[in-house]
């Protein structure tokens, strides 16, 4: 028989930050505290850096739930995350918060880099869609993107971090030729702020195939 693995929920983690205070020599440290994780967790891990979803510090904590952060540089904005591992993997991030925290965000999610243009024309009829959707708060909410190509909802590939995420669909099938493709994105961001709905178009190119030759052709003699 074999052994079922056991693997961690994302949706699972809230951190906050509970206490702040200085040490001499311009040092800071920072206690974080956060909810357990469900399922079986063998620990945590905190991940933090200077910049939204670039993490390039990281502690493991143990199979603890919350923990001081130490030797933090005044005057720094730092951003950190929780993580809850077991021995077949490592959870999605918790919530993002900020050190030292700052106003409320109120700026919904933008979207950018559309591949192909907006209102392009000419387009391959097996062009892939690709549009970044980014936010310069909490960040983006990735469970809040979605995609629609000409009013039908897709499944589309999400890569990135919450402070840019790279959106992109393969269509199964090539789109018709001279045809104009509406596609539209919506998301919310982890602060809770949703984006209107941004709806973009292009065209795809004429059919320039030369026609297949005839077929059937007889010659008859005539008398």
């Amino acid at each position: 028989m074999k052994r079922k693995k056991l693997f961690i929920l994302v949706p699972i983690l809230t951190i906050l930050i509970c206490v702040v205070f200085t040490l001499p020599a311009l040092a800071a440290q920072v206690h974080l505290a956060w909810d357990p994780s469900s399922g079986e967790v063998d620990g945590y891990r905190i991940y933090y850096g200077t910049s939204h979803g670039n993490y390039t510090n990281n502690i493991d904590v143990g199979n603890v739930t919350d923990y001081v952060v130490t030797g933090l540089e005044e005057g720094v904005t730092y951003y950190f995350v929780a993580r809850a591992y077991n021995q077949y993997g490592e959870s999605g991030n918790s919530n993002e918060v900020v050190w030292p925290e700052t106003s409320t965000d109120t700026t919904p999610p933008a979207i950018s880099g559309f591949s192909p243009a907006q209102n392009a024309v000419g387009v391959p009829v097996n062009s892939n869609i690709v549009v970044h959707v980014t936010d310069s708060g909490n960040g983006v909410d990735q469970s809040s993107i979605t995609m629609t190509v000409n009013g039908q909802q897709v499944n589309p590939g999400i890569t990135g971090t919450a402070s840019d995420y790279t959106v992109s669909y393969d269509p199964p099938s090539d789109f018709g030729y001279n045809s104009v493709v509406t596609v539209t994105i919506n998301a919310s961001d982890l602060a809770g702020n949703a984006m209107t709905p941004v709806s973009y178009s292009f065209t795809t190119e004429a059919d320039t195939t030369p026609p297949a030759p005839p077929t059937g052709v007889n010659i008859t003699i005539e008398k």
